[in-house]
């Protein structure tokens, strides 16, 4: 009787393997989905807010416009106007009823646009979206100017820029980068800028804000703030800063830095060229422009030239 069992049970298994396969797959059947195939590709994201905002076009534009995409503005200040989107800061100049000027304030790799798409570039140049100011010297030159640089009391924290005023082959579009002095590694270069300012043209040249009318060692200044990153980049016309005449900048509230005064010096100073201008009855001068290798000159009849 013992051999009947391994009889029986070889029988069995090939009864099996002779049935239908009912667990083979066709062989033009579609594999099964795997861990990759089975979650579908999200869709691609439709371009934000920002990206709706920053096009070449929008200078000029009306700011009913604008503010179908932001929304009212979050404050005003003179013809500055800031609306909160997506994080981010806008700074909108107004003229009239349109758009004069535009940029974000807090810049940062999240909160940015592309510059280089509102001026005129030779081939092969380029600029981050989130530039230092070495960044934007080598591309556009400009000039350095800072509403103060000592004696400059406690109202608010000083404020460095670099101006660019474009030329035809800009459409006519400035650019203003800056960065508020409050910490480092900012606060090491304004001190390095200020203090050989000092040594070559003296205390009262730099009280004065000369610097910002005449030579501002922008060599040295364009070493100091070549690594740092501006905290605000605004675009267009009538733009902020010392050597335009135009509005103050407009910058968050900070935490004051200790004034850069001596014992018993005048606890502040103008805080722009405009003011002293018109306080003297003088016209405010334009800033100097430093033109880089590569950019097309502005022709004298083809528009303002400056």
């Amino acid at each position: 009787m013992r051999p009947i069992l391994p009889l029986a049970l070889a029988a069995a298994l090939a009864a099996c393997a002779k049935g239908p396969a009912h667990n083979a797959v066709p062989a033009n059947a579609a594999p099964p989905p795997t861990a990759n195939t089975a979650l579908a590709a999200p869709p691609a994201a439709p371009a934000g807010k920002l990206a709706q905002i920053f096009t070449p076009d929008i200078l000029g534009a009306n700011v009913a416009y604008l503010e179908t995409i932001t929304g009212p503005a979050f404050s005003t200040e003179g013809s500055d106007r800031v609306y909160k989107l997506e994080g981010c800061k806008l700074i909108v100049g107004v003229k009239g009823a349109k758009i004069d000027n535009i940029g974000i304030q807090d810049y940062s790799a999240r909160c940015s646009f592309p510059i280089a798409q509102y001026f005129g570039q030779a081939p092969g140049q380029t600029i981050p979206n989130y530039p230092t100011f070495g960044d934007i010297e080598a591309l556009f030159g400009g000039s350095f100017g800072a509403d103060c640089l000592t004696q400059c009391g406690n109202a608010t924290d000083p404020v460095v820029s670099l101006s660019y005023h474009g030329s035809h082959a800009d459409n006519f579009n400035d650019l203003y980068a800056a960065i508020t002095i409050n910490d480092e590694p900012a606060l090491t270069a304004y001190q390095d800028w200020g203090d050989k300012l000092i040594a070559k043209h003296g205390q009262d040249y730099v009280v004065s804000g000369k610097f910002n009318t005449d030579d501002s060692m922008d060599d040295v200044a364009a070493k100091d703030f070549g690594p740092i990153h501006p905290d605000t980049i605004r675009i267009g016309q009538d733009l902020p800063g010392p050597e335009s005449g135009g509005a103050a900048p407009l910058t968050s509230p900070r935490t004051r830095v200790p004034a850069r005064s001596r014992p018993g010096s005048p606890p502040s100073l103008p805080r722009s060229r405009g003011r002293a201008a018109a306080a003297s009855g003088r016209p405010a001068p334009r800033g100097r422009r430093r033109a880089s290798p590569g950019r097309a000159p502005c022709r004298t009849g083809a528009g303002r030239c400056r």
